[in-house]
């Protein structure tokens, strides 16, 4: 098989893992009025210590421009707060809201009702 064949096969296969998943959540995010993108962002702040923009480009795969804008559509939602650090005014550090908590906790408990029964050991 030659690179180029690989890489396309590759490119394919991460497209229909991205569309697979993106059908699994969507039910879970609609009622919250939330992208994909917005929930892991969401679920990356309940579960980190110290949350920045910064910190979730890695994660989320993207810019920290399109993590930023992300963040303000949140903010401007209610789900969470953007803080600027005092020691350095570059890092804008993230805060759940008590409704971004909510929703949070919200998407898991649908999430583990809609498919723990597949991920569950026998």
């Amino acid at each position: 098989m030659k690179a180029g064949d690989l890489k396309n096969e590759l490119l394919d296969f991460c497209q229909k893992i991205n569309t697979e998943m993106d059908t699994a959540f969507r039910p879970s995010l609609k009622s919250h009025n939330l992208t994909v993108t917005q929930a892991r962002i969401l679920f990356q702040v309940y579960g980190s210590e110290k949350a920045t923009i910064g910190s979730l480009c890695d994660i989320v795969n993207t810019s920290s421009g399109n993590a930023s804008t992300a963040c303000k559509k949140l903010e401007r939602k209610g789900l969470i707060r953007r803080i600027r650090d005092t020691e350095d005014e570059r890092v804008v550090n993230l805060q759940l809201t008590e409704m971004g908590l909510h929703a949070v906790l919200s998407i898991d408990r649908d999430l583990d009702r809609r498919y723990s029964r597949y991920l569950a050991s026998k």
